[in-house]
Parts: structure tokens; C-alpha cells; sequence
């Protein structure tokens, strides 16, 4: 009874979010079998050509573990026949629209196959995109497994943002079970609460920057979910972390081209391989004699790695071999008070 209570709660709470969330669902943390409410909110969207639009139709796939990027939807639902598509949303007034349905049931899925997050294009009756000035046209909604202690959510943003210097960036999320939630930034606490929900705002600084919700239990067991934003500094960079990543996602694009174009920039650097097993190469130029620090931490700060590396003008190059355990790390250069921060996915 506590548990369809906390449930019920957590709906609640997503409808009572709905104006300030582009994109959420019934139940919160939806499995693959389960029946499913999609909630799209339009009040701050256009179409591609900023015509107005009545009709919302989603263009809609999953993401499974078989996929070998985010940009791979598989079992794509494209049926288009006007107001008998079952792809059709419902309005529901007040510019949120809903599609209802089973998962496996409506994107024919085998009983076999893991999905990880459904993918999600809106168009309206003239097949023109539907698009967010600040979450772009791409959507993702989280699948979760059913014998996990605890899961998280990010209710807002849905997707990664590059966002501009300063702006407010309102940021959201959901456990699945009372428990303690922190918000961290590049592993710095920025906020932190006790129950089933918690929201902040941040201002967007420069650089890259990794936002991760922890929620904690009483058993310790632990959930994370994560964006990333990027605010471009006036260089010209060739790095993979001004590639775009999304929540939950597969893999990471890796290049292991290191360019350094612009002599305001003191050091850039590259990971590789990424993901990896613990053994990679940190490939990085600099153009001063300042010293560097290599610091790895986890996403609550945790440092788990640290040291001193050559810092005299030119390229280089630092392997390590870690025994870490499966999981995303920050892979930090530091010279004197500036840091450059990069996402490590380590895999078993």
C-alpha cells in the first residue's frame, strides 16, 4: 500500500510539473511492459518554419542495448494516416498533448532484447518538426528494470544543452523511493534534500559541465542520472567533449585527433579509448610551462586518481592502468585555477 501511495505521489508530481517539463511520463519510471502515458508540452515550442500547429504527431523508437549509438532508434513506429495514426497524440489543452500505450505492444518488441530509452521526434499534420529553442528536436524517455533497490529521473532537462553564458538553467528530478538527492556539478555538491523530489537552478558558466542527481537510501544503494551542458569559449578546439552526449547514453564518439588552433587556449587534451576497461591514454597539447595536475574523481568528487604530469610546451602523452570499478568518471586538467573537465565511462 505505501508503495502504490509513493506512486500515485510521483504521477502527482509529474503533472504538477507539466508547465515547466517538455516531456514526462505515467508511471514515472516506466518499465518495458508496462502501460504508458506520454506527456508533450508545447508552450515553448515551434515548428521548423514557426508556423503554428494544432495536431502533434510523434515520430517515435527505442534504444536498446543491441544499439551501438544514441542515434540508432530501432523499431521505429512511422505509420502515417492522419487522425487514425496511432501515432496521433491527444490534446488535452493548455498546449500538452498524450499518447498512450504499451510498451513491447507498440513498438513490437522481442521478448529478448533490453530496451534502455524510448526516442522521440513530434511533428505536426504536415510532417513539419516540432522543435525547443533549448532542448532541440530529439527526445528521450528512460526505461528502468523492475529489481532495481532505486531509480532516478530527471524531469528537467530531458536532453544536454548548450546553453549561453549566464543563463538560468532550471534543473529537476524524481527517485523512485524516499531517499537523499544531490545534485553535483563536475563532482561539486550544488544542492541536496531528503524525500522523493528535488529542484535548483544553476547559471550556466564556460566549459564543459557534467550535472549528475544521486539519490541515496537507506540501504545505501545508489541511482544516477546526469546531463551535460557546454558553453563554447571563444577557441577553436577539435575535442570529443564538445560532442553532444545524451542521458543514459551507450557510448561516447571518440577522436583522437588533438588540435590546439588557438594560442589563447593553455592546455587541450583527449581521452582514449572511451569507453574503457580501466588502461587508456590521456592525449593532451599545451602551450606553457605551467604546471598540470591530473586529477580523476567520481561524480560526488571522490577523488580516485591524482598526479603531476609533464607541463612544458608541445604534445604528450600519459597511460594509466586503473582497476575502477563500472561506471562514469570525470577526468579532470587543472592548471593553476583553471580546469578542464572530461566524462570517463569505464566498462567491465
Amino acid at each position: 500500500m505505501k508503495e502504490r501511495t509513493l506512486l500515485l505521489l510521483l504521477s502527482f508530481l509529474c503533472v504538477q510539473l507539466h508547465s515547466q517539463v517538455l516531456i514526462y511520463t505515467e508511471p514515472a519510471f516506466p518499465t518495458t511492459d508496462d502501460d504508458i502515458t506520454v506527456y508533450f508540452n508545447t508552450a515553448s515550442c515551434q515548428t521548423e518554419n514557426k508556423e503554428a500547429f494544432s495536431n502533434v504527431y510523434a515520430y517515435t523508437g527505442v534504444i536498446t542495448d543491441e544499439c551501438n549509438t544514441d542515434q540508432e532508434w530501432k523499431y521505429i513506429v512511422n505509420d502515417w494516416k492522419g487522425s487514425k495514426s496511432k501515432r496521433k497524440m491527444e490534446a488535452q489543452g493548455d498546449h500538452l498533448y498524450t499518447l498512450a500505450f504499451n510498451i513491447r505492444d507498440f513498438y513490437h518488441l522481442p521478448m529478448a532484447e533490453n530496451v534502455l530509452l524510448l526516442a522521440f521526434e513530434f511533428r505536426d499534420t504536415n510532417n513539419n518538426l516540432i522543435t525547443s529553442s533549448k532542448m532541440g528536436s530529439d527526445f528521450y524517455i528512460p526505461i528502468y528494470q523492475s529489481n532495481i533497490p532505486i531509480t532516478t529521473r530527471l524531469l528537467n532537462p530531458t536532453t544536454n544543452l548548450q546553453p549561453l553564458t549566464g543563463e538560468a538553467i532550471e534543473i529537476s528530478g524524481i527517485a523512485s523511493k524516499e531517499a537523499e538527492l544531490a545534485f553535483y556539478d563536475n563532482g561539486q555538491l550544488i544542492a541536496s534534500s531528503c524525500g522523493t523530489n528535488l529542484t535548483h537552478t544553476i547559471i550556466a558558466e564556460s566549459g564543459y559541465h557534467f550535472i549528475a542527481l544521486v539519490a541515496t537510501d537507506e540501504d545505501a544503494s545508489e541511482h544516477l542520472s546526469y546531463f551535460s551542458y557546454h558553453v563554447e569559449k571563444n577557441i577553436d578546439t577539435d575535442l570529443s567533449a564538445h560532442q553532444t552526449e545524451f542521458e543514459n547514453s551507450i557510448t561516447s564518439s571518440i577522436n583522437e585527433n588533438l588540435i590546439l588552433s588557438s594560442p589563447e587556449s593553455e592546455v587541450s587534451y583527449n581521452i582514449t579509448p572511451n569507453p574503457s576497461d580501466g588502461d587508456l591514454s590521456v592525449y593532451y597539447q599545451t602551450n606553457s610551462n605551467t604546471p598540470i595536475e591530473l586529477n580523476i574523481i567520481d561524480v560526488k568528487g571522490k577523488p580516485v586518481y591524482n598526479e603531476f604530469i609533464t607541463s612544458f610546451p608541445g604534445i604528450h602523452s600519459k597511460s594509466l592502468e586503473m582497476d575502477l570499478e563500472a561506471g562514469i568518471y570525470l577526468v579532470q586538467l587543472k592548471m593553476e585555477d583553471k580546469i578542464n573537465t572530461q566524462k570517463l565511462i569505464i566498462q567491465k
